[in-house]
């Protein structure tokens, strides 16, 4: 895994890593070398994955460009349409207490009623999954720089158990707030998690939700958005200076997800 950039951060450039202590003695003879690059990376607060910028191509902020009308109509008849559907659906699945329905591939997914008020700390992050996949884990928080825009806030947060030769897990989490009465689209966020990276589509998470491999920095990454909230997960895993497959690490990456989505919901943010 590379050294991961953090174009949002308020810290600016970080430092060269190569001159800190965080090299490993040479190796025992018959094991592979393994120089600065097995470092761990200092990640930390403000680490991977950056927050969406909130402005268009043009410079100017997507919330005054963005019409807010057919934003509204889309959202009433979805509700209309999930009020009749729901009526005429019940016979086929089966609803939980926690209002989970499971449909016929086995995928989860909850309604919400209403916007959140309440930007969730990363504690939604430290579930049974994280756990799993990063046992033994540190944990820092960093808030999202937003630049002195009042109508949004996010906090960046990240997971590690690295030890001394650089092998261990990372878990990234940002999760970003909009305020409901800008005309900004929480969807559009999802572009700027992906960036320029190809997505694919991921069913039955969210309002929506996408993922993708990030080359540069060697972890695959999921976000979703649910209401006026969203948030990206990334995860890796190195093994003497080998990350985990492409496709193992974006399947990593949504389980995450999907736990995270499931904590929130059980809050109170709204």
């Amino acid at each position: 895994m590379t050294q991961p950039s953090s174009p949002s951060s308020p810290h600016g450039p970080q430092p060269p890593y190569g001159s800190q202590p965080y090299g490993p003695p040479p190796p025992p003879p018959g094991q592979p070398p393994h120089g600065a690059q097995f470092s761990p990376p200092p990640y930390g607060a403000g680490g991977y994955p950056p927050a969406p910028q909130k402005t268009g191509k043009n410079g100017c902020l997507i919330a005054g460009i963005v019409v807010g009308a057919a934003a509204v109509l889309g959202i009433a008849g979805i509700l209309v349409f999930a009020a009749l559907s729901s009526s005429d659906s019940t016979s086929d699945q089966e609803t939980s207490a926690t209002g989970e329905t499971s449909d016929s591939q086995g995928t989860t997914s909850s309604e919400v009623e209403g916007d959140f008020t309440m930007l969730p700390d990363c504690s939604v992050g430290e579930h049974s999954e994280l756990e799993r996949l990063v046992p033994d884990y540190r944990g820092e928080v960093e808030d999202v720089d937003t630049g002195g825009q009042e109508w949004w806030e996010g906090q960046h947060c990240s997971w590690d158990n690295v030890n001394s030769l650089g092998n261990g897990s990372y878990a990234f989490l940002t999760i970003m707030l909009n305020d409901p009465g800008e005309r900004y689209h929480t969807s559009d966020d999802l572009e700027w998690y992906s960036q320029d990276y190809t997505t694919t589509e991921v069913s039955g998470l969210g309002e929506g939700a996408v993922s993708w491999y990030d080359s540069e920095n060697q972890v695959g990454c999921v976000a979703t958005y649910v209401a006026n909230l969203s948030f990206a997960s990334c995860y890796d895993k190195v093994n003497f200076g080998v990350s985990l497959p492409e496709e193992e690490a974006i399947q990593e990456a949504e389980k995450l997800a999907r736990a995270t989505l499931e904590e929130i919901r059980r809050g109170d943010y709204q």
